[in-house]
């Protein structure tokens, strides 16, 4: 996995996922975020087991498709402290995360998306709720 991605863009996505996170959970995959990349699409996934937010944001730079977990708040943090109107170019690199623009380096430790809770299809079909915001 690896995209390129303007600092803004990511933290908006970031932001509104990380509502969800619990800092004190019996289960450490719920700390984490789901990044998941496909057909030119950033998809970010948190869930609390009851409920789910995925966010969708187009990709304009050269990708890889792929899918990891990292640490959500984490994640925002390290995001944050890029200058503004920064490029980050985010790639999984075996069991880690790197973060990087021009002279800025940051690695994360990542979970296997294999163990992160997704509620299966077959509910997403009956209690999907999409809310759009429109852009001013």
């Amino acid at each position: 996995m690896k995209f390129t991605i303007q600092k803004e863009e990511i933290i908006k996505s970031l932001k509104k996922i990380n509502v969800l996170l619990g800092t004190r959970t019996d289960l450490p995959i719920l700390s984490n975020i789901l990044v998941f990349i496909k057909e030119n699409y950033l998809f970010l996934t948190s869930t609390n087991l009851e409920i789910e937010i995925t966010t969708k944001t187009y990709l304009k730079l050269p990708f890889q498709e792929g899918k990891t977990t990292v640490p959500g708040k984490k994640f925002l943090d390290i995001c944050r402290s890029f200058p503004k109107k920064e490029n980050l170019i985010i790639f999984q690199k075996e069991n880690k995360i790197i973060i990087t623009s021009k002279k800025i380096f940051f690695s994360l430790i990542t979970l296997p998306h294999k163990n992160f809770p997704i509620f299966p299809n077959e509910l997403k079909k009956k209690k999907l709720i999409f809310l759009f915001q429109k852009k001013f």
